[in-house]
């Protein structure tokens, strides 16, 4: 189990001390003195806790902004934190763990603003952090997982930077290149007339022709259905071939009532298409729309000139 020198004190590999609890200065009580007659013994001053106090106070603010995503206003904070709290043996193993949350806030600030400075110092945070790892943890094992963790990071980091300057060298690349072509100049407007119906005309003819097409589906799902609703050429007792052909009959009612409703749907759909394109038209040639049969079944075909 991993055991820290300060009680309360928690580092992860993504936040490092998220439930950071900063240590309070101890009382010291001084021994009775020989005129006091064994008297209580008077307690020497106590290290003042209110910067103690106040960072904690930072802390948690700062643990609100990162956890709603306001990394900058988080780092801002923490850094505070960081300034008031103690140069003591205990209060210099928090700042640790405050550089690890700065660290890892920053991480966060890239996606947020693209600033490649916010990784740049994020590593460099990390890599006190490491040098510090043999502060924090007690025994061998756990340090050396733990420096293990913060190296990866460290080398994510570095990719992260990599991929980021490579984004950049390909986009002025591309914006050289568009540079470039603003001296040609653009081609010329086509003086053809449009036809603004075209589109609807060629939709309406694909949504009649799956129409068509799922009509001629509700008429095998019938066809199926009709067949298996005769089992006069099977026995009485052929319990196998009366099962079998009532799963058929189910299918044929399965695919007639699908391809029915589809059908039905897609060529009133077609239909609508079809006369609003044609309405919108201007010029150009006729167009009209003919049953067709070809190898793979029958539908309909949009025929004319654009």
């Amino acid at each position: 189990m991993r055991r820290h020198r300060i009680p309360g004190l928690r580092v992860g590999t993504f936040l490092g001390a998220l439930a950071l609890v900063i240590p309070r200065p101890t009382v010291a009580r001084a021994a009775p003195s020989p005129d006091s007659g064994g008297g209580p013994a008077t307690a020497e001053a106590p290290a003042s806790a209110e910067p103690l106090d106040d960072a904690q106070r930072l802390y948690n603010l700062g643990r609100a902004k990162f956890e709603t995503a306001d990394y900058a206003a988080a780092i801002e904070l923490w850094t505070e934190a960081y300034a008031i709290v103690p140069d003591t043996a205990d209060g210099n193993q928090v700042k640790v763990l405050l550089i690890f949350n700065i660290a890892t806030a920053r991480e966060k600030a890239f996606d947020v603003d693209r600033d490649p400075a916010q990784l740049r110092q994020a590593k460099i945070l990390l890599g006190n952090f490491e040098a510090s790892i043999d502060a924090i943890y007690v025994e061998g094992d756990e340090a050396e997982a733990e420096r293990h963790k913060v190296q990866q990071r460290i080398a994510e980091i570095d990719a992260r930077l990599a991929a980021y300057e490579q984004e950049q060298r390909d986009g002025a690349g591309d914006d050289h290149d568009d540079h470039d072509d603003q001296g040609e100049p653009p081609p010329p407007a086509s003086t053809e007339p449009t036809s603004s119906g075209r589109g609807l005309i060629i939709g309406g003819a694909v949504a009649a022709g799956l129409g068509v097409g799922g009509l001629a589906l509700m008429a095998a799902g019938l066809g199926m259905g009709a067949k298996a609703n005769d089992i006069s050429d099977l026995a009485p007792d052929d319990i196998d071939g009366r099962r079998d052909r009532f799963d058929r009959g189910r299918t044929g009612n399965a695919l007639a009532l699908a391809g029915g409703i589809a059908g039905g749907v897609l060529v009133v759909t077609g239909a609508v298409l079809l006369g609003l394109g044609v309405r919108k038209r201007q010029r150009g040639g006729r167009t009209a729309l003919v049953p067709t049969i070809v190898p793979q079944g029958s539908g309909l075909a949009l025929r004319g000139r654009f």
